[in-house]
């Protein structure tokens, strides 16, 4: 399946969408749909350069007071990435999630709190 269609499928285009450009390329991307986290992808190769970061605290900037975004399990850096900016793990779940109904997926949903946000932490 391309991005293409994933895209489509998932409504990445249902709320709000910003772009990191990196040497006249496209680095990345983040989605705002209400005050859900939806997307957020770096280009593999812009791995590591802090692109995933300001994505999402821009993304954060632009939410209201609680911010939700799941997880797919078995990726630890992106846990690591929304740990490090505040989010908590609020409820884990298994089966069909929102957007992925077609296979069956483990999701930690994560939440921020940007009246609680740790200090030194954007948003």
């Amino acid at each position: 399946m391309t991005l293409t269609q994933t895209a489509e499928g998932e409504g990445l285009f249902d709320g709000r969408l910003w772009v990191a450009e990196a040497d006249g390329a496209v680095a990345g991307f983040v989605a705002l749909d209400d005050d859900e986290v939806t997307w957020l992808y770096v280009d593999p190769q812009r791995y590591r350069q802090g692109i995933g970061r300001a994505l999402l605290r821009h993304a954060v900037a632009a939410a209201g007071p609680r911010v939700e975004v799941t997880v797919l399990d078995g990726n630890p850096a992106a846990q690591a990435l929304y740990a490090g900016e505040g989010f908590t793990v609020t409820e884990t779940r298994t089966g069909s999630l929102v957007g992925n109904e077609t296979f069956t997926a483990t999701g930690h949903i994560m939440h921020r709190d940007t009246a609680t946000a740790p200090t030194g932490v954007a948003g």
